[in-house]
Order: C-alpha cells, then sequence, then structure tokens
C-alpha cells in the first residue's frame, strides 16, 4: 500500500506544454509526418567542431560538474568583453546570466 502523500499545491503541477507538444511532434515524425518544429530554439544542425572540441577537452579535464548559477566565469566575461566592445553598452557580471535555456 502507498501512503505517499502530496501537498495540494503538487497536485496541481501540471505538464508542461512546450515538452508535451515537443513529444507529440518527435512522434509525428516517427510517423513520417514532415513536420517543422518552432515551438523549441533547438537548431537542425551540428554545432561547429570548435564546439565539439571544446566539450571533449572539457571532459577530458574532468570538467563534469555543475557550473555556477551565472555561468563560467570565463565565458561571462568574454560575453561582456563582446558586448562592451560592440554597442554602446558598458555591462558587468550582473547583467549577465548563461543558462542552457529559456525554460531554466
Amino acid at each position: 500500500m502507498n501512503n505517499l502523500q502530496l501537498s495540494s499545491r503538487a497536485e496541481r503541477i501540471s505538464e508542461s506544454s512546450s515538452i508535451k507538444l515537443a513529444t507529440t511532434i518527435l512522434n509525428l515524425k516517427k510517423q513520417g509526418k514532415k513536420i517543422i518544429g518552432l515551438n523549441v530554439g533547438e537548431p537542425d544542425f551540428l554545432p561547429e567542431k570548435a564546439v565539439f572540441e571544446a566539450t571533449k577537452k572539457a571532459l577530458d579535464e574532468g570538467k563534469v560538474r555543475y557550473s555556477k548559477v551565472q555561468g563560467e566565469e570565463e565565458l561571462v566575461n568574454n560575453i561582456i568583453d563582446s558586448i562592451n566592445n560592440k554597442s554602446h553598452f558598458n555591462v558587468s557580471a550582473e547583467n549577465i546570466l548563461v543558462s542552457n535555456g529559456s525554460k531554466q
């Protein structure tokens, strides 16, 4: 017998609409349907070779833990430099947040 009890707030949580749509699109593609999914920001092309190489290098160096919530310091600093050099903005680290997607 399962005695697990969820709070009323937890019981009201529903499935993500975007995830549900992504699953539907994937299933339709598996059925041979020609679908152009505009629901998620997933590109239909592979990353540049340099991205693969950098990923391999990071894994070889044991970089397999979560990064800082704000993003890796080196990446944040590169973004700051790029923005400040190419625009009229003057951003600093507290203006930058790097994540793996908009849902997060």
